[in-house]
């Protein structure tokens, strides 16, 4: 997606998804300002990330495979593509339900 992101995951060690969503943004931030100054393009950007985001834990097999549909019609309701495979960055075009 153009704006957002979809990530579902699960930690392997004991830290609070504030933590990890956090270190993500602040890696990927610097590497969006890398390539744009790269680039050359105009001045500082800004912040590229928004504070907040939108957690949702799990609860059941049926949760997760809604999640992961959602997921995958999500560039297919915004117009971006025709089918959920055809989006280049959608982990659609590997997924075996």
């Amino acid at each position: 997606m153009p704006n957002h992101f979809h990530v579902l995951f699960q930690p392997l060690v004991p830290h609070p998804m504030a933590e990890i969503l956090a270190s993500w943004k602040r890696f990927t931030a610097t590497e969006i300002k890398k390539w744009l100054r790269a680039r050359r393009e105009s001045g500082d950007p800004g912040p590229i990330w928004i504070r907040e985001y939108w957690d949702r834990y799990i609860r059941n097999a049926k949760h997760f495979d809604d999640v992961v549909a959602y997921i995958h019609d999500n560039p297919v309701k915004a117009g971006l593509c025709v089918d959920q495979k055809s989006w280049k960055w959608s982990s659609a075009r590997g997924y075996a339900a």
